[in-house]
């Protein structure tokens, strides 16, 4: 069926060009993504970078938005000479090592420390929503864009300084960067269980908060 679709497909009027690819192939390329995928580590900061790629020498650069036009790519691969605004940077290691994660990204224009976050699945912590901060559950992790999913909790109780799990759940994708901290879970409080208590470190981080 698939070889029907591919002749169809080449032989009919327009400018896209079809390349077939066996199930075979498929799976091998998946299974190299999916491993890829677990050695890659998120460098928090770069969400907004949509191009990075090297020169013939191994300079990597960058650039906001996309640019796949001939003066930055021809037969050899990426132009360094490209008049298209492409930006040297370099990933440099910590030598701290309690800081083993964390990685430093600097241009000739200024430095910027990208740092990653060792929150992870089923962490609890302290992410900031529409400016302000919340405590929450983490119950997934996307690695390919620095986000992660968080399941919040709400403030309750005379002073605010309990959390209950709403009624309905509140599950909001937020960046890497919006991670604040991770906390130790939530002790349950009175008679049912249902309330929850924080350190009053985690409060007062959460009161002091300015964006």
């Amino acid at each position: 069926m698939q070889w029907t679709f591919f002749a169809w497909a080449c032989k009919s009027d327009g400018e896209i060009r079809y390349h077939m690819i066996t199930q075979e192939e498929y799976e091998q390329n998946s299974t190299e993504i999916e491993t890829r995928k677990e050695m890659i580590k998120p460098i928090k900061g770069t969400i907004s970078l949509h191009a990075i790629t090297t020169d013939v020498h191994g300079q990597l650069v960058k650039r906001n938005t996309t640019c796949a036009c001939k003066s930055c790519f021809n037969e050899n691969g990426f132009d360094g000479q490209s008049p298209c605004g492409w930006d040297k940077v370099e990933v440099l290691k910590q030598p701290d090592p309690t800081r083993a994660d964390e990685h430093v990204v600097s241009e000739a224009s200024d430095e910027l420390e990208l740092t990653t976050y060792s929150c992870n699945k089923n962490d609890f912590v302290v992410a900031v929503y529409d400016t302000k901060c919340y405590i929450g559950k983490i119950i997934e992790k996307d690695l390919a864009d620095d986000t992660v999913h968080v399941d919040f909790m709400i403030q309750s109780g005379k002073a605010l300084q309990q959390f209950r799990w709403p009624n309905k759940q509140d599950r909001v994708w937020v960046k890497g960067a919006d991670i604040l901290r991770v906390i130790q879970e939530p002790t349950a409080t009175g008679k049912g269980g249902r309330m929850f208590t924080v350190p009053d470190e985690v409060l007062n981080a959460m009161a002091s908060y300015a964006p």
